[in-house]
């Protein structure tokens, strides 16, 4: 991955960056994608491959501007720790994810909320967000809101940070390996770890976001604790294997549009 200081992309350039890689990424695991979804909802798999594809140009444009997001705040904060004059040590780049992920939720939390809420309402965007503002008060649109930080902050630590470092390590004790290959081990590593720490996580949150009104759950940990006790551990994890898969893929295609990016624009200044 190079010696000495490597460059650090603009804003702009890690907006494409991450709005192409997450375009990229769940277009290419949109099967994946789509056996998770049939797995949870208990339906017949597609029968055809225009089945398996449905809806990925809706996915598609979902997550380009979330992955985006965090793409663009963790070169905020790399940025600002470093002073653009030096790398980011292994460290950094772990915590700088995650504080990325973490602040992406003032955006996720209420884009999750509203798309459960209007598939339950069968309204439009605006129309859901109106009147869950009117019915629940302006504070509901951030119902979830630590149960989100929480799981974007390591889905995005196993991509953006533990993925890349550890395809560092991998270089720095065996510099025969291809790179390709430790990218990829990287992201084993940083996929696994992701879908294993978010999953309850994820699945707390839907269940209180989709209570808005509190009735059933105060909040995510009494949510995973009925979740639990309910319908037994395995439950906090149902889709894990589809989920772990495309996180994996997701902290891949990432990592290596990113990496390949950084290296054209220091090879670049460099000549």
């Amino acid at each position: 991955m190079g010696e000495g200081v490597r460059a650090q992309l603009s804003v702009v350039e890690n907006l494409v960056v991450g709005a192409g890689g997450g375009m990229v990424e769940t277009a290419i695991q949109m099967p994946i994608l789509s056996y998770k979804f049939a797995l949870q909802e208990g339906r017949e798999l597609p029968k055809n491959i225009a089945g398996w594809y449905r809806g990925v140009a809706v996915q598609c444009l979902s997550v380009a501007p979330i992955t985006a997001l965090q793409v663009v705040i963790n070169g905020i904060l790399e940025q600002v720790v470093t002073g653009g004059i030096r790398n980011t040590t292994k460290m950094e780049q772990i915590v700088n994810s995650c504080a990325a992920g973490a602040i992406s939720s003032i955006i996720y939390c209420p884009a999750d909320l509203t798309m459960i809420h209007q598939q339950k309402l069968n309204m439009s965007p605006i129309a859901t967000i109106s009147h869950l503002m009117k019915t629940n008060g302006t504070l509901s649109m951030y119902r979830g809101f630590f149960a989100t930080a929480f799981r974007e902050a390591f889905y995005t630590c196993g991509y953006l940070g533990l993925a890349p470092v550890f395809a560092q390590l991998i270089l720095e004790r065996s510099p025969d390996t291809n790179e390709v290959s430790a990218l990829f081990y990287g992201s084993l590593v940083g996929g696994v770890f992701a879908a294993i720490m978010t999953h309850p996580a994820d699945t707390a949150k839907t269940c209180i976001q989709a209570d808005i009104d509190a009735s059933l759950y105060r909040n995510a940990r009494v949510a995973a604790r009925e979740y639990y006790t309910t319908y037994g551990f395995q439950s906090l994890y149902r889709g894990f294997t589809p989920r772990c898969t495309r996180a994996i893929g997701a902290a891949f295609i990432v990592s290596s549009i990113r990496e390949k990016a950084i290296q054209y624009k220091t090879e670049m200044q460099n000549n």
